[in-house]
């Protein structure tokens, strides 16, 4: 959302890119798009994990 095409810039300022992005963040359950929350500790796990190329490994979140 931080550029767009110069066509464009008329009607999509930066603050109305970044209210549809946010509209859209409510609007979808992102939880479900999740994999794996792993601990901060556990951080080198996560890598080895995505290195591996599981194909389980949506998305991996470190929590704190």
């Amino acid at each position: 959302m931080s550029t767009i095409d110069p066509a464009r810039r008329g009607r999509w300022d930066r603050e109305r890119r970044f209210d549809t992005a946010v509209e859209w963040l409510d609007r979808l359950d992102c939880e479900r798009l999740i994999s794996h929350q792993i601990p901060f500790s556990q951080a080198a796990d996560a890598y080895e994990l995505l290195d591996a190329g599981d194909e389980s490994a949506l998305q991996v979140v470190l929590t704190y």
